[in-house]
């Protein structure tokens, strides 16, 4: 599924939503190239859903942004 995800266009009206889902799943399996994809189309601030599940979402989203680069 994220391969088909990030196989597309990006612009579909989920598909930050759906980049940020896939992002918090890679970041907590620390899959840091797949994390990396998926952040770098995902936009620049976090969205509430789904950081949320892992306590504040901005602190979650930059500790995601932190580990992709690392």
């Amino acid at each position: 599924m994220s391969d088909r995800l990030l196989a597309g266009a990006d612009g579909q009206p989920c598909s930050l939503w759906a980049y940020q889902i896939f992002a918090m799943f890679c970041f907590q399996a620390e899959v840091k190239d797949r994390l990396a994809l998926h952040l770098g189309r995902s936009g620049q601030r976090a969205a509430r859903w789904p950081w949320a599940y892992l306590g504040n979402p901005d602190k979650r989203f930059e500790a995601a942004q932190r580990l992709a680069v690392s």
